[in-house]
């Protein structure tokens, strides 16, 4: 009695394929996502908290500013909102069945695909199949050739006859993946516990991690617009992107852990990391990709690569 059971969810996946769907309207923390009905940051602000609340969110604001210090760096300012005006913005419901039908419409001309495979498992797999043969482009990365990569090829409309291979514009780009042990990181699961798993082995042939792959296309998308005179491009120009690489391109997993954990950007304590989320301002002096997890690498330790033995831990196992 006046127990409760938890789900001890230990992978990710879980979440996405439960949550990431529906979750298109948050950002890290619970955030909400700015939206075209709130164009200025004191609307944005009303949104997350109230100050005479109790409880985390009276705070939010804190954490909403060290969010954008941390995209933004430099470019997030007092005056333009704190990089408010940089950020994308929804202007309705752009779920995973709001975006399949949009491929059908011929709104959306790309897809970026990892972690799922919706052309099985995701609702009405024979519309997802559709939609997906409605794209421009089409990127896959897996660790084989999984029912979304081959739809073109072998799905059920192909062999019914309702989709001709020949017919099908998309053009799929198959990028190898490292599986879990291949990498490190964290793990995040239902618990939203960080657990930090330790890099085994290599990845073979020319698969890499997710890191790698986002980072070293964000370089050259940066790259490609640098030049650019366009509004729309301004996000991307001034967006921090600068991790420290491997010979091969690769960014210390840690320091990505570093910047959700959080910073002092200003006074006595500068550069160093927070201790815990009560110690973002909202007055532009401290970072913090994800207030939750703030305290991850207090006193400069990855507290989530703590391991303890089975043996020397107590039936709770804390």
């Amino acid at each position: 009695p006046g127990s409760g059971i938890m789900a001890l969810r230990g992978h990710a996946s879980i979440q996405g394929s439960t949550d990431i769907p529906t979750l298109f309207h948050s950002l890290p923390g619970y955030l909400p996502m700015p939206s075209v009905d709130k164009q200025s940051w004191p609307e944005f602000v009303d949104g997350i908290r109230n100050e005479s609340q109790k409880g985390f969110w009276q705070i939010g604001e804190n954490y909403a500013v060290s969010l954008m210090k941390s995209y933004w760096g430099d470019a997030a300012t007092k005056d333009n909102g704190w990089g408010y005006d940089l950020m994308p913005r929804i202007s309705g419901a752009h779920s995973t069945y709001e975006t399949l039908m949009a491929m059908l419409d011929q709104q959306v001309e790309g897809y970026f695909v990892f972690g799922q495979n919706p052309a099985v498992a995701q609702s009405n797999g024979g519309m997802q199949r559709r939609g997906l043969a409605a794209l421009k482009w089409l990127v896959v990365r897996d660790f084989q050739e999984i029912e979304t990569a081959s739809f073109w090829k072998d799905s059920p409309e192909i062999k019914n006859g309702e989709l001709k291979t020949e017919d099908i514009g998309t053009e799929v780009f198959l990028m190898p993946a490292a599986t879990h042990v291949e990498k490190a990181g964290t793990f995040t699961q239902t618990q939203r516990m960080l657990q930090w798993r330790f890099q085994a082995a290599p990845p073979p042939g020319d698969a890499k991690s997710d890191l790698w792959f986002f980072y070293q296309l964000g370089k050259k998308i940066k790259e490609r617009l640098r030049d650019s005179t366009d509004p729309r491009d301004i996000p991307l120009q001034k967006v921090t992107w600068d991790y420290v690489e491997t010979e091969e391109g690769e960014p210390n997993s840690e320091d990505v852990l570093k910047e959700i954990n959080g910073y002092y950007l200003e006074g006595p304590k500068k550069g160093e990391l927070l201790p815990a989320f009560v110690e973002m301002k909202n007055d532009g002096s401290t970072s913090g990709g994800c207030w939750i997890y703030t305290g991850v690498f207090k006193d400069g330790i990855n507290q989530s690569a703590r391991k303890v033995p089975g043996s020397e831990q107590n039936e709770v196992a804390p």
